[in-house]
């Protein structure tokens, strides 16, 4: 694939979001605080043969705000812009079940773990949970330890618990 990534940010009530899209779709939407936003642009960048263009708007990345616009104002979204998977498989297919948590529920790492048919692979499970690239769009904040406990966010436990508390409503 060649082509640009345009890169954006995104105020969120959990903080500063970067969100990058190709016109295939949406690529990456993490914190800016938390991930070191130059490596893992560069990880995409280099893995789909793009060049970058900053604090530029596409039409995929108008319909990601647009989307968060409404997630963070309570309104569960029928639609979520296309997404561009950069993962391996094995990655590809766990995050692909996260997309199938509904809303404000929780599943257990073993749970997804066995969810793609592998259930003694549960670490490696965490490893590609951990490695999603596309907060909340692939919903990472709804996996929970096997004890209940929230365990492990890039983004920190008090957005996770704010971010599980918004979508409680929605179920």
């Amino acid at each position: 694939m060649e082509g640009i990534l345009y890169i954006s940010e995104y105020q969120s009530p959990i903080g500063e979001l970067v969100l990058a899209a190709t016109d295939s779709g949406l690529s990456i939407c993490a914190g800016n605080e938390v991930v070191e936003k130059r490596r893992l642009i560069e990880k995409v960048v280099k893995g789909l043969n793009l060049t970058t263009n900053h604090n530029a708007v596409n039409e995929i990345l108008k319909s990601a705000f647009s989307w968060l616009d409404n997630y963070f104002s309570g309104i569960e979204n029928e639609k979520e812009p296309p997404l561009l998977l950069c993962g391996s498989p094995f990655q590809n297919k766990v995050w692909l079940k996260l997309t199938e948590i509904p809303y404000g529920a929780t599943v257990s790492y073993s749970g997804i773990a066995k969810a793609t048919g592998n259930p003694s692979a549960i670490r490696a499970t965490a490893n590609a949970i951990g490695s999603n690239r596309l907060w909340i769009f692939i919903p990472c904040h709804r996996v929970i330890g096997a004890n209940g406990r929230l365990t492990g966010y890039a983004g920190g436990l008090e957005a996770k618990k704010y971010l599980l508390d918004l979508e409680a409503h929605l179920k």
